[in-house]
């Protein structure tokens, strides 16, 4: 809420540092997006951007005693994408597809996998109790983009996590034991596992 109010006037700034008029902001195609404390601007001129836009922002955020994050602020072709909440927005062909940031698949499997080390000795149940709130989340947040390889890729990753801690849990036992003591089936197994 903070950043929300620090940043309130923030559009009108943008559209300021092309006239301020509609048919200005139109010509330029100049938009903003924010959420919070992150923002991102469009327009169909990189000159404008640099010598317009990038200013105007500066000029705003310093008199709220802000700064832009360097690493964060970058100019881009929408062809080169860009990550924005957690999501890659970028053209391929000329398509856009909306697709989960690799940051954000990397940070998530790194979550799993330490729920996963961490409950080593823990119960089916538990262990269930503990990953579906995390991945549930994590998919209900990207369900409305184009994230059906990036699902399939991370159901792939978490089943060979969770079929290595089963079987590190009964070492002794074979591979069609351990698949009936947790009541996997041949499909929840995938074809080529058995």
């Amino acid at each position: 809420m903070i950043a929300n109010m620090a940043l309130d006037g923030l559009e009108a700034a943008v559209y300021a540092s092309v006239g301020g008029s509609e048919l200005a902001r139109r010509k330029a195609k100049l938009n903003v997006i924010r959420y919070a404390d992150d923002f991102v601007v469009t327009s169909t001129s990189k000159e404008v951007l640099e010598s317009r836009v990038l200013p105007a922002i500066r000029r705003f955020m310093a008199k709220r005693g802000l700064e832009l994050a360097e690493e964060k602020t970058r100019i881009t072709h929408i062809a080169e994408g860009f990550d924005f909440l957690g999501q890659n927005v970028r053209k391929y062909h000329g398509k856009l597809l909306i697709r989960p940031a690799r940051k954000s698949i990397k940070s998530l499997l790194e979550k799993v996998r330490g729920i996963i080390k961490g409950n080593a000795s823990a119960t089916q149940e538990t262990l269930i109790q503990q990953l579906n709130p995390v991945i549930r989340g994590w998919a209900m947040y990207h369900r409305h983009i184009v994230a059906k390889a990036t699902f399939s890729l991370i159901d792939s990753h978490i089943w060979r996590l969770l079929w290595k801690w089963a079987t590190r849990r009964h070492p002794t036992k074979g591979a069609r034991w351990v698949k009936r003591r947790l009541g996997l089936t041949q499909n929840a197994l995938g074809p080529t596992d058995f």
